[in-house]
């Protein structure tokens, strides 16, 4: 009887132990393969941030979300809507003059397109703003009244000064001769370009000569003295718009 009981307890032990071991067993196998794989997925994770930037991964375009483009802000129609046609063939405010037409007169001496700009041979009109037409109008006016003050008083360039006159040809020359020696054999000052040159220095320097005989001053690198200068010539050229007969033609625009 002892016997049965002892042998009936053997195998229930027995039983206990080898269903707690079958039980480990079983439990513990599906977390080796997940194990591995969590190691293996985490190894070429980082195999790949070795490897190659993130975002060359196929994964990374996949997660990210398709944005809408912002709608295209429409242009500006008074800015850039504007064909170039359009933007280039609008006409500027400028002053046409021709050669053909009188300007003005001073003192019954016509003063013409030439009087104001270079003009070639061929041309046969000029473009230039109002501002720059009315400047140059009124310089070719005093230039005319200094060239006849002049005339009337007797006073002539000194030699010195024509030579200065004669050398505005002789320095555009020197400056050909040296383009080309350097392989250039044209120039663009043109032979209107250098009279027009010669005639306006020549009625600065009489200018000069009518201040220094009026009011006994001359051009001086000392900034009293040419502050003087500038007052008398500025008279000067006041008394002879006052004292001549000058009438000036409307523009054309």
């Amino acid at each position: 009887m002892k016997t049965l009981k002892w042998s009936s307890w053997v195998m229930l032990v027995t039983g206990v132990g080898v269903s707690t071991t079958m039980l480990l067993t079983r439990s513990t196998r599906p977390l080796a393969p997940a194990a591995n794989d969590a190691t293996d997925a985490n190894e070429q994770n980082q195999a790949v941030e070795r490897d190659q930037p993130e975002v060359y991964q196929s994964a990374s375009f996949a997660t990210v979300p398709n944005r809408k483009l912002a709608p295209a802000i429409p242009l500006t129609p008074d800015k850039t809507d504007v064909p170039v046609a359009d933007i280039t063939s609008e006409p500027a405010n400028v002053v046409k003059v021709r050669a053909d037409q009188v300007l003005a007169e001073v003192n019954g001496k016509p003063i013409q397109l030439n009087d104001l700009v270079p003009l070639e041979a061929q041309e046969t009109e000029k473009t230039m703003t109002p501002e720059e037409y009315e400047s140059r109008l009124s310089r070719a006016i005093e230039m005319e009244l200094t060239f006849q003050a002049a005339a009337a008083g007797g006073v002539d360039l000194t030699p010195e000064q024509k030579r200065r006159v004669d050398g505005v040809a002789q320095r555009h020359e020197a400056t050909l001769q040296e383009y080309r020696k350097q392989g250039f054999t044209w120039s663009s000052v043109t032979p209107a370009q250098v009279e027009f040159e010669k005639r306006l220095i020549s009625a600065l320097m009489l200018q000069q000569n009518l201040v220094a005989k009026v009011a006994h001053v001359a051009p001086a690198a000392d900034a009293n003295v040419q502050l003087q200068y500038e007052q008398a010539r500025s008279e000067v050229l006041s008394r002879l718009r006052a004292l001549g007969n000058i009438t000036v033609s409307i523009a054309e625009l």
